[in-house]
């Protein structure tokens, strides 16, 4: 049997009326769409079709995997990135369905790097963040280059929690 795709329907009610996006989870068993599929409908305000597609692709469709990660897929994303580099997390997507390029650049880029420090913050890496806080403000990618083996995600989630 083939693959169950889930069914993405735009409408726009009259000229006036709010995007309509419904989207169709095909039942397990095959029986299609309109016999015990599951079905979702959101009234979108204020957005544009090409929003709503982009919410679609990276939100809402049923087939990504959203949650942790397992063992098996960072070693194959480890691997892959050592083969192919760090740039090229879409091909990286692309041979491991389920999950897009965005998911797996924020994995390796802020869990599966090796660079990374994940050690306390010390008193000096605490006092050049508040310089260069006060400096750059809240640019997080320009704070990185006074905090080496910091990401900006760690560098943000320590001012927000601890410093501010």
């Amino acid at each position: 049997m083939g693959k169950l795709y889930p069914q993405l329907i735009l409408t726009r009610p009259p000229a006036t009326g709010p995007l309509l996006l419904q989207y169709t989870r095909p039942s397990p068993a095959g029986r299609g769409i309109n016999s015990g599929g599951r079905r979702s409908r959101k009234l979108i305000k204020d957005q544009t079709d090409v929003q709503c597609l982009h919410q679609w692709l990276k939100v809402l469709n049923l087939e990504l995997i959203k949650g942790q990660w397992s063992k098996e897929v960072d070693d194959i994303i480890v691997e892959m990135v050592n083969q192919l580099g760090a740039k090229e997390l879409s091909t990286i997507a692309q041979a491991l369905p389920g999950r897009i390029g965005k998911q797996y650049r924020e994995s390796e880029h802020n869990h599966l790097n090796h660079d990374i420090n994940k050690q306390a913050w010390t008193q000096d890496e605490l006092l050049a963040l508040i310089q260069a806080q006060q400096v750059y403000g809240n640019k997080w990618v320009e704070l990185t280059k006074f905090l080496p083996g910091r990401t900006d995600s760690a560098i943000k989630n320590h001012w927000n929690s601890s410093v501010k």
